[in-house]
């Protein structure tokens, strides 16, 4: 887990990590076909950096 995650958040423990991700103010608005969720940048970059993080993940064969 530690290895998808930038820099600065390698050190800390998982519940600080979860807590960082789940403790995010945003605000979920809906305009006529479209959901937009608003976040403020520094959330918004880290949130960018953990999913694509995810998608790029490669486990090692078993």
């Amino acid at each position: 887990m530690r290895q998808l995650l930038p820099g600065e958040l390698t050190q800390h423990r998982a519940m600080m990590l979860r807590w960082r991700l789940h403790a995010m103010a945003a605000k979920v608005v809906k305009t006529g076909r479209q959901l937009f969720v608003k976040l403020k940048a520094k959330h918004r970059t880290l949130l960018e950096q953990v999913l694509i993080a995810l998608k790029t993940f490669e486990p090692r064969p078993v």
